[in-house]
């Protein structure tokens, strides 16, 4: 059973890929050696909001320090 949090942030996605992004997404899948399309979304989720908020974060800070600067 799920707690109320969890309930919160369940996020159910249904989605019909066919054609070209469908072969690059079962390229990625065997590459990574996944059975279930599922874990390989999660996957590419996560390491997509790792590069968009670590590089932001990252360059905010550069950019701080830049203008902190005399």
């Amino acid at each position: 059973m799920q707690s109320g949090q969890e309930l919160d942030s369940l996020l159910r996605l249904s989605i019909v890929l066919q054609g070209e992004i469908a072969k690059k997404f079962e390229a990625i899948k065997r590459k990574y050696g996944f059975e279930s399309s599922a874990d390989l979304f999660r996957l590419l989720v996560s390491e997509k909001y790792d590069d968009i908020f670590a590089s932001s974060t990252s360059t905010r800070s550069q950019l701080q320090a830049t203008l902190a600067r005399p």
